[in-house]
């Protein structure tokens, strides 16, 4: 376990060159693993290390396997769960670019039909797993996964439902922004932005008043971040800054005036070590917005968005 563990770490470290090899040495692990070893705490280890290396069906076969393993203690069908359901929507997000690139390309109809038919089925096992846990009980993070399954949805989605599941992304993520605050009497900024952000969204247009809301709860997002760096000094605590940066300016409408502002905040937080999968959430977030923004005729902050996502990439 403890092999495991360093290996996941090493995976989801801004150096992927010690991680050289890990995925072969897992598999080799694999192999030799004697049967009354396989209980539900290491298929969840076993998981998680395939999930950090990027074998997300490997990964999701583990956490599956993790949740029906007799004799698990009883917190870890939670957090395999919860695990799980995050990398079904991923992969799922994944499968679909994929599938919409080779089409694009050219590439062959029927790989992308495959591709576009998996990445469905795992979005329905996804939100049946997040519903499951739901109806056990709302926790901010739980609402918060729930929030970002219907934001890799509406990627998927046209028309009205694609409308739909931006409001639920937004109801979700509100959901979580106010039982974080209540259970903490403070906001926490990861909830907050992505809320915000959906509002913005899924709304036909922002009035006065909300507006001076939106920005209210920006300007005490942007006084948690130094907290937040101290309580928290990763990588996700790094980028809060430019996230309520990026919020801010789209509520504002000022993001072709600040995107060279945005950039220079995105990349301060880039040099000081990000994962590559740290990096592909941050630039596919971006990526997201442009085209929601130019699904919604909003071709100037569209352009200004893809702008900043190609000086990230």
């Amino acid at each position: 376990l403890r092999d495991l563990e360093e290996i996941t770490r090493r995976a989801a470290s801004p150096n992927r060159e010690a991680a050289k090899g890990d995925l072969d040495r897992v598999r080799r692990m694999v192999a030799v693993l004697p049967s009354e070893w396989r209980t539900g705490k290491m298929l969840y280890t076993l998981g998680a290390a395939f999930g950090e290396l990027g074998e997300f069906e490997e990964a999701i076969g583990y956490y599956q396997a993790a949740i029906r393993a007799p004799g698990t203690d009883e917190e870890v069908p939670f957090r395999t769960i919860e695990q799980l359901a995050n990398l079904q929507a991923r992969y799922a997000d994944e499968l679909h670019r994929r599938a919409h690139a080779g089409a694009e390309l050219g590439s062959a109809v029927q790989a992308a039909d495959r591709e576009e038919t998996r990445s469905s089925g795992l979005l329905e096992e996804a939100i049946a797993n997040l519903r499951g846990l739901l109806v056990i009980a709302d926790t901010p993070q739980r609402l918060a996964l729930t929030g970002s399954f219907y934001k890799r949805l509406a990627a998927t989605l046209h028309g009205d439902a694609r409308q739909d599941a931006l409001k639920h992304a937004a109801s979700f993520y509100g959901k979580a922004h106010k039982m974080q605050r209540d259970l903490s009497l403070k906001l926490d900024p990861y909830y907050t932005l992505n809320w915000l952000t959906f509002r913005i969204l899924e709304a036909s247009g922002i009035t006065a008043s909300e507006r001076k809301e939106i920005l209210d709860l920006v300007g005490q997002s942007l006084r948690a971040a130094p907290e937040k760096a101290l309580r928290e000094p990763d990588f996700w605590a790094r980028v809060t800054l430019p996230d309520a940066v990026l919020v801010r300016a789209l509520v504002e409408e000022a993001l072709e005036r600040r995107k060279a502002e945005i950039i220079g905040l995105y990349g301060d937080a880039f040099r000081l070590g990000a994962s590559p999968r740290e990096l592909d959430t941050v630039t596919q977030h971006v990526s997201f917005l442009a085209e929601m923004y130019e699904w919604k005729g909003r071709l100037e902050i569209a352009a200004a968005l893809r702008d900043i996502h190609t000086a990230l990439t």
